[in-house]
């Protein structure tokens, strides 16, 4: 079932290459070591002391991950199949998102989306309607999606396709075939498309020639318009540098060695410079998001086709 899953969140990336093989090892809590010693608590993760090269952390107070980083291999001791699966599709993005990370390769927080020839990335935060938004915007031929969560920006500021699930609470339109439903830890019951409901419009790579910051309005009307590049320094610090609601888990992410922290100073200076280079290159625009998201859809694309 976990396979069938995985492959379903991350179908557009399955081909026939050997990958350099990451192992995930799921146990019972009961075949947990003992010798776990607590340090310190985040709001939905707890950190314990780990062994030379690993990482040892609770998520959702019922998921034990011990992550050996050096090995490609981890371990979870959980018992609840829909929080170990919550726990595998986690450590599967920590992983990848560190991966890219070494090769120069950074996720941005985004709506990233191609219409009329112009790349275009839409800044929101989690529950922003980014998701609700691509499938409007989707529904015009003209419009290819590349991310609707966290597109891949490269060392040449252009931003790569990285396709992934993002959980909906309602889906209309779309054929079973394309949906998997599932339970989110303290969320309810989610809804995921999987790529292959959007095909041919799934853009591989595409310039960055627009960052669109959202705001968020109780109003039925929407509105778009050019503003000044200043707008965008904090989301780009905020969704790119330091990958803020990104989910590749800092938590895992970072470890106390100093020449891993000396590394990742290396990294979050490169990430600097990508959103340097996307600050000069790209023009930026405001939408104020609207209660109806076809209506936001409709004011989005109108925007776009005039530029």
């Amino acid at each position: 079932m976990i396979h069938e899953d995985l492959k379903h969140d991350f179908g557009y990336f399955i081909s026939g290459c050997a990958p350099r093989p990451f192992a995930i090892d799921s146990l019972s809590t009961a075949a947990r070591p003992a010798n776990w010693k607590k340090l310190f608590r985040f709001r939905e993760s707890t950190v314990f002391r780990n062994s030379k090269g690993s990482q040892r952390i609770c998520f959702f107070g019922s998921s034990f991950v011990e992550y050996n980083f050096r090995k490609r291999q981890c371990q979870i001791f959980c018992d609840d199949p829909a929080v170990l699966y919550e726990t595998i599709y986690l450590v599967v993005l920590s992983y990848v998102g560190e991966q890219l990370g070494r090769m120069g390769a950074h996720r941005l927080h985004g709506f990233g989306f191609e219409m009329n020839g112009k790349g275009s990335v839409l800044l929101a935060p989690s529950g922003g309607g980014k998701s609700t938004l691509a499938l409007e915007l989707l529904k015009a031929k003209r419009t290819r999606i590349l991310s609707d969560d966290t597109p891949v920006i490269g060392k040449d500021g252009k931003m790569t396709a990285f396709p992934q699930r993002n959980p909906l609470k309602k889906v209309s339109g779309v054929g079973e075939e394309h949906l998997r439903r599932f339970k989110r830890h303290k969320h309810g019951e989610k809804i995921v498309i999987g790529s292959s409901f959007f095909g041919s419009q799934i853009l591989a790579q595409a310039n960055v020639d627009w960052l669109i910051v959202s705001k968020r309005t109780t109003k039925k009307q929407s509105s778009v318009r050019r503003v000044h590049k200043l707008n965008a320094i904090l989301p780009l610090l905020k969704w790119l540098v330091v990958g803020y609601e990104t989910p590749q888990i800092w938590q895992l992410y970072l470890r106390a060695s100093p020449s891993d922290v000396i590394h990742k100073i290396g990294i979050l200076t490169h990430r600097l410079q990508v959103a340097g280079q996307l600050f000069k290159n790209a023009q930026v625009a405001e939408i104020q998001l609207s209660t109806d998201p076809v209506e936001s859809a409709h004011e989005l694309a109108e925007f776009m086709e005039h530029q």
